[in-house]
Parts: C-alpha cells; structure tokens; sequence
C-alpha cells in the first residue's frame, strides 16, 4: 500500500500553487492599465501637445 503524502506537504504545495495562479492573475490584471498608459504616452509624444491625460486608476 502506498503511503499518502503528509498533511504538510500537501499545505505547502496547495500555497505554492495558489500564491503562483494569484501573481499569474495579477499580472493579468495589470498589463491592460499598463498599455491604457503606454497608448497614452505615445499618443502625448506624438501630438507634441502634451495633453495631460489622467491615468487610469
């Protein structure tokens, strides 16, 4: 019969994985703001205004 793995190490693997899919998340979360203000600085550069646009929360 093979033996279970410990309490332990199923807590410490199940913490991992949620720490990692939480920072994947995130990070998913965050790149559109990051391009919302990457679009809007090119479109500043590119009128030469220097229209000043709020950024986005």
């Amino acid at each position: 019969m093979k033996q279970l793995p410990s309490f332990k190490s199923v807590l410490l693997f199940v913490s991992v994985t949620w720490l990692i899919t939480i920072s994947a998340w995130a990070n998913a979360q965050a790149k559109p703001r990051a391009l919302v203000r990457q679009a809007i600085q090119r479109m500043e550069a590119a009128s030469g205004a220097g229209l000043k646009v709020p950024n986005p929360p």
